[in-house]
């Protein structure tokens, strides 16, 4: 299987591009910034409202759902970053801002594991929680990274690759696991 090479130019105009969408969500109203993310995690609710379809959809199926976890939390943790105390133009890395964007992302993923929990045919699961956080966690390293201001192409094409990497092993011991031991590990 052949790859494509990407231009450097190319992930530069990228790192160009998630920096403007960061000034421009960093820009918005406060009220707005606040409905992003609530709206995101009704949307959350929502798709975790729905009950599944028939068993044996395949592994593949299996894969792209807990995938959608780590996106799903990624995005929330992107979404809350507007909130957070900023220095200069950019929000503030401190360890604790960082830290309690983590925690606001990956308690609502406990949330809403125990709302599926009560809905008919869907489990809450620790693996699933797992899957979250490092959704969470490779989202906000991104970020730090297209903020950084020695940022460039090559760092930009090795941060996402990690955290697709890590998003997709994550997701990939959950499916597993699921597979292997069916219900193990889920919450009570």
């Amino acid at each position: 299987m052949a790859t494509v090479a990407v231009p450097d130019a190319e992930v530069g105009r990228v790192l160009a591009a998630l920096r403007a969408a960061a000034r421009f969500l960093l820009g918005l109203p406060r009220p707005a910034r606040w409905l992003l993310p609530a709206g995101w995690m009704g949307l959350i609710w929502a798709l975790s409202s729905f009950r599944p379809g028939p068993p044996g959809d395949g592994l593949q199926f299996d894969l792209f759902s807990n995938l959608a976890h780590a996106f799903e939390f990624g995005v929330l943790a992107l979404l809350l970053l507007p909130l957070a105390p900023r220095e200069g133009e950019w929000v503030r890395a401190a360890p604790v801002v960082l830290g309690a964007i983590a925690a606001v992302a990956i308690g609502y993923g406990f949330v809403d594991e125990h709302h599926q929990s009560g809905v008919p045919g869907r489990d809450a699961s620790v693996l699933d929680l797992l899957t979250d956080a490092v959704g969470v966690f490779c989202t906000l390293k991104v970020a730090l990274y297209v903020i950084d201001p020695r940022a460039d192409a090559y760092g930009l094409r090795r941060e996402l690759a990690a955290a697709v990497g890590l998003c997709l092993l994550a997701a990939g011991f959950s499916t597993v696991f699921g597979l292997v031991f069916g219900d193990g590990l889920w919450i009570r």
